[in-house]
């Protein structure tokens, strides 16, 4: 999220305390050279070589140092940086915010289980939680930004950006709405669903924030916000509505955006529909021939690229955007059934390595959120299959993590439509036997979830789908890791969550680097109110 540029830019405005500059005169180094040293090492590491002599005591217990040091772990942990108020923060505040995903990555390792049982589950305890009635409607959508602070809630009508508060200080009595904006007219609203909401960083203080909604034609808002300047309010960056008559309400899936452009895969067809919303000109994938009741493939788009993650493959196509292969909208509308424009190019089909079909098994991809500031690719993601035994309580369940980058064919590099892709199998792993698994797609990634980081996202753990009638069984939702430093693979599981007896976990969020878990609680089918779970202790001076 703080850019390198800006590092270097807060690093020269810096001015050294007294005391670190009467140390740092008396030493061998330059100021700026330990400010280097500082985010080289680990924070705990600093924190431990404040005991090695009391030289380095004093440099290491500057609070100038600490802003530096929370600086530079909000950028390599995609951290929203004014999830912090970094320059009002305590020493002691700073240091724990800066050891925040260690403190979380030690706490799962502690808890963590390779083995679970639904009648003996022994969930994560929060030290504390606070119950926000947040007015979520059923159907909405939400958003913890990275960092804990900010709640994006979407419904068919409005988006708000909520503040939670600072993790770590004392709770807010009652969580501020601090904008609203209006999606849709209210004369259509009741017309419309919400389909989508997708959220990235447009750069270290400001939000860019995309809306789905479905009726006769689909709609997409684009706004831009920043939670932290005067007179906040989301800026409208750019509005399109999408007419085809292949479906009365067309299906909706996989809303991206990309700098300022933005995807989603509309209709049964699976048809892409790439809209740059700073020139208003728009192009669409080629529709699938086949297989129209499967479901539709979960994609990564890189701005310029699509990548599509099938049951046995993936598919990696090139996106031209020149004004031959793409057209403009016409007041704001574009028409999906137009055969201009639409890409040509060929898609590249590559198999998983190691990868054997199997006719009867489930398989669910399961891709990372791709917020972070920076390249998207490459891609670390994991494909769980689930296989059916005798007996249900011996259903099977392996997961397989890859790593893909997609390049452009180094034989012809200056083709734009031939494109290489370098795959590699990173782990296999085998999940408790006796649960139907399903990797969260639209949970928010803890800090380290970013296109160069494998984590542990979360996952839905229900009793096999072919035994399951009543749909109040109780599910379990469960951080889950896979340890890299043995020579076989295991999988860990920390449960975190549970619904049963008529309580309803939706759409649960989770950032690691602060340790906060947000998520609505449903009663007898009806939200009750938002949960807000802190399991990190709090700063104390």
């Amino acid at each position: 999220m703080f850019s390198s540029n800006n590092l270097k830019a807060w690093k020269e405005t810096f001015i050294p305390t007294p005391a670190s500059k009467a140390t740092l005169d008396e030493g061998v180094l330059p100021a700026d050279l330990w400010f280097e040293i500082a985010i080289i090492v680990e924070p705990r590491d600093l924190l431990a070589m404040k005991l090695v002599c009391k030289a380095l005591h004093e440099m290491f217990a500057d609070r100038e140092l600490w802003k530096y040091v929370l600086h530079d772990v909000c950028h390599r942990h995609s951290i929203f940086l004014p999830s912090y108020p970094i320059d009002d923060m305590s020493l002691t505040e700073l240091q724990r915010a800066a050891l925040g995903p260690y403190r979380w990555a030690r706490l799962l390792k502690r808890k963590a289980n390779p083995s679970i049982r639904t009648e003996s589950t022994r969930l994560l305890k929060p030290l504390k939680e606070n119950n926000h009635p947040l007015g979520v409607a059923p159907n909405s959508l939400q958003f913890l930004v990275p960092g804990g602070r900010f709640l994006f809630i979407a419904q068919r009508h409005s988006l708000d950006l909520w503040d939670l508060g600072v993790v770590g200080r004392q709770p807010l009595e009652a969580s501020t709405l601090i904008a609203r904006v209006h999606t849709a007219p209210p004369s259509r609203a009741s017309a419309l669903g919400l389909d989508g909401l997708a959220v990235i960083p447009l750069d270290d203080t400001t939000l860019r924030v995309a809306v789905a909604l479905t009726g006769k034609n689909s709609l997409f808002n684009v706004y831009d916000i920043c939670p932290i300047e005067q007179g906040i309010k989301f800026q409208s960056v750019g509005s399109i509505a999408v007419h085809t008559e292949v479906e009365e309400k067309p299906v909706c899936k996989n809303l991206l955006i990309h700098g300022n452009r933005l995807h989603v895969s509309l209709t049964k067809l699976d048809i892409s529909f790439i809209w740059d919303f700073s020139t208003g000109r728009y192009t669409t994938g080629r529709p699938r021939m086949s297989n129209f009741n499967s479901d539709i493939s979960q994609k990564v788009f890189t701005g310029t690229s699509v990548i599509e993650f099938g049951k046995d493959s993936l598919l990696a196509w090139a996106i031209p955007f020149s004004d031959a292969d793409t057209a403009s909208s016409t007041d704001g509308f574009a028409y999906l059934d137009a055969d201009f424009p639409r890409v040509t190019g060929e898609k590249h089909e590559v198999l998983y390595p190691t990868w054997r079909a199997i006719a009867i098994a489930m398989t669910t991809v399961h891709i990372p959120s791709l917020w972070h500031h920076g390249p998207v690719l490459p891609i670390t993601f994991d494909i769980i299959r689930e296989t059916w035994a005798h007996e249900p309580s011996d259903d099977g369940a392996t997961g397989f993590r890859y790593r893909v980058d997609v390049k452009p064919d180094p034989s012809d590099p200056l083709n734009s439509h031939k494109m290489g892709v370098a795959f590699k199998l990173l782990a296999k792993f085998e999940l408790p036997a006796g649960f139907c698994y399903t990797p969260l797609m639209d949970a928010t990634p803890n800090a380290g979830l970013g296109a160069r980081h494998a984590s542990a996202p979360i996952m839905r753990m229900a009793q096999p789908c072919r035994v399951v009638e009543d749909v109040s069984s109780e599910v379990l939702y469960s951080l889950y890791s896979v340890t890299s430093h043995r020579a076989i693979p295991e999988v860990r599981l920390t449960p975190i969550l549970k619904s049963a007896d008529g309580v309803r976990v939706v759409s649960p969020s989770l950032c690691s680097a602060s340790g906060r878990l947000v998520h609505t609680v449903y009663m007898n089918g009806v939200p009750a109110f938002t949960r807000v779970s802190d399991y990190l202790s709090p700063w104390k001076d």
